[in-house]
């Protein structure tokens, strides 16, 4: 098939997420060890999004323009291949304990993502599952070892959102398939977009098993932001929607 062809293909069956499970009174709080030193890095000074009642976003998933990120991670990867920027005080030996981090402060149960580039909001649960028919890692198993952090994991089962929450089901989300109902209500311009972003994704796969497997998988949500071009995630924004409602921006 043509890169340049508009033909898509869509799975077989949806995936949905499960409803998250009750978290469990032992996980409400986390003994984290302190011989690390400060998660929070003196050197970024730039205020904090804030939204209503004072609730503010985690610094490692903060959007301040202009400003170097804390993450580096393309949103089309699995979040286990982001880094975190040394520069500003995210050394590896900290990783997981940023991930076990609550997303907000004060902590929330749940919270939502809006992005301009998706025509859908992405809800956000501490220990969200995917279903077993699902070929990505579960949302309640840790990440593996970021790279340089052998043998280190992120904490599960927190009853608040997690920064491994967000990033995970970010990713998980993004890796869902497009219904048919739902692309033929797009505008011919995006049809072609998401057309052209799906052919040119399957066609980086080179072994040609896998291409074709991964064609026969069908559109996905993600090639919404392949088709914008904005694919890094640059971290979340405050709204006026209310303190659980945050703006995924992209770069």
């Amino acid at each position: 098939m043509s890169t340049t062809s508009k033909r898509v293909q869509f799975a077989p069956q949806n995936t949905f997420y499960s409803p998250p499970a009750t978290p469990s009174p032992t996980f409400s709080e986390i003994s984290l060890p302190n011989s690390d030193g400060p998660l929070t890095p003196p050197t970024i000074t730039a205020a904090l999004p804030t939204a209503e009642h004072g609730t503010r976003i985690h610094t490692a998933l903060a959007f301040r323009p202009g400003m170097p990120l804390p993450i580096s991670w393309d949103v089309t990867a699995r979040p286990d291949t982001l880094t975190f920027n040394p520069n500003l005080g995210f050394a590896p030996s900290h990783a997981s304990r940023i991930l076990a981090e609550p997303a907000t402060s004060p902590p929330l149960t749940s919270i939502t993502l809006l992005c301009d580039q998706l025509p859908y909001h992405i809800s956000v649960h501490p220990g969200a599952t995917l279903s077993a028919s699902s070929p990505f890692i579960p949302l309640s198993r840790p990440l593996p070892p970021l790279s340089g952090e052998p043998g280190s994991v992120a904490m599960p089962g927190t009853p608040y959102v997690s920064v491994h929450d967000v990033l995970t089901v970010l990713y998980a989300t993004l890796r869902l398939p497009l219904a048919p109902s739902e692309y033929v209500k797009l505008p011919p311009a995006t049809q072609a977009a998401v057309a052209k972003a799906y052919n040119t994704r399957c066609s980086l796969i080179k072994d040609p098993r896998r291409q074709e497997e991964e064609r026969r998988k069908g559109v996905k949500r993600v090639d919404f932001v392949i088709a914008a071009g904005r694919t890094r995630f640059t971290g979340l924004g405050a709204t006026k929607k209310g303190r659980d409602i945050w703006v995924l921006n992209l770069g």
